[in-house]
């Protein structure tokens, strides 16, 4: 669960960060935040697509 609310909480928090510190942030600033967000949001859907997996692979194991 930790492995999947990492990335889920670092986006959280950046995103907020972007929302509230906007107009004092420099463009660089900006847009370093905004690829911290994205690296863990694909980071997250990464593990998600993991986890899917391994639900799919568990759930036919059963079947059989």
């Amino acid at each position: 669960m930790h492995a999947l609310a990492q990335p889920l909480a670092v986006a959280a928090s950046t995103s907020e960060l972007l929302v509230t510190d906007w107009e004092q942030l420099t463009d660089a600033d900006r847009r370093d935040l905004a690829l911290r967000v994205d690296r863990n949001v694909r980071r997250l859907a990464e593990l998600l697509r993991g986890v899917d997996v391994a639900a799919g692979q568990e759930s036919s194991t059963r079947r059989r």
